[in-house]
């Protein structure tokens, strides 16, 4: 009989030791799963994170070739002669109709990027690169600014006047767009934006 108890006690032990086992075996996995799921959560943040960054980087190297365009435009296009600048011959200026003989008897380029959210297309040969920017940047930021008529000031809309015989003496500001590319340390992230310039009045000498 004893020898018996003594049996039944051992197996007793040895399938409580078993499901200890199991138990532990089982927390262990579990724990191994939320620290896999964990890990993939951090990596997933950080990934997301460096995106981000990456976007905004490409952002403000965007909204620094926006700057330059407008320094060009206030720096630069002081009168009505100096439209002339937007005949396609200057990089990066361009116009979306024929300027008229009181300004410049050259035929402009009307479009200087086939397409310009396409980043392949930007290039030394048809946009102004801003100079000194962060070298960390995949490549330099670009613009581009195109002339697109008076402001008319009917409803906020731009209407284009093509043929003013007074365009010289109209004191209504001329009105530009301007186009912009930055792109941030990875050459597949940039940003595109636009945006619009006005001269100051006036038909000789602009007043700003």
């Amino acid at each position: 009989m004893k020898n018996n108890l003594e049996s039944l006690h051992s197996v007793s032990l040895a399938a409580q030791r078993g499901a200890i086992l199991i138990v532990v075996l089982v927390i262990l996995m579990v724990m191994t799963m939320i620290g896999l799921t964990s890990s993939s959560n951090m990596l997933s943040q950080q990934q997301m994170s460096v995106a981000y960054q990456q976007r905004s980087m490409a952002g403000v190297a965007a909204e620094a070739a926006l700057r330059a365009a407008e320094a060009y435009l206030s720096n630069n296009i002081t009168s009505t002669p100096r439209l002339a600048n937007f005949s396609g011959n200057t990089l990066g200026l361009y116009s979306n109709y024929t300027m008229l003989g009181a300004i410049t008897n050259t035929s402009p380029a009307s479009v200087s990027l086939a397409d310009v959210a396409d980043p392949d297309l930007w290039d030394a040969n048809n946009s102004v690169e801003v100079i000194d920017y962060d070298p960390s940047v995949a490549n330099p930021p670009r613009y581009i600014i195109e002339y697109i008529g008076r402001d008319k000031g009917t409803a906020n809309k731009l209407a284009i006047d093509y043929n003013d015989p007074n365009i010289a003496a109209d004191p209504k500001p001329h009105v530009f767009q301007i186009t912009s590319i930055g792109w941030s340390r990875d050459q597949g992230i940039y940003s595109v934006l636009q945006s619009t310039f006005k001269t100051g009045k006036g038909g000789g000498s602009f007043v700003y």
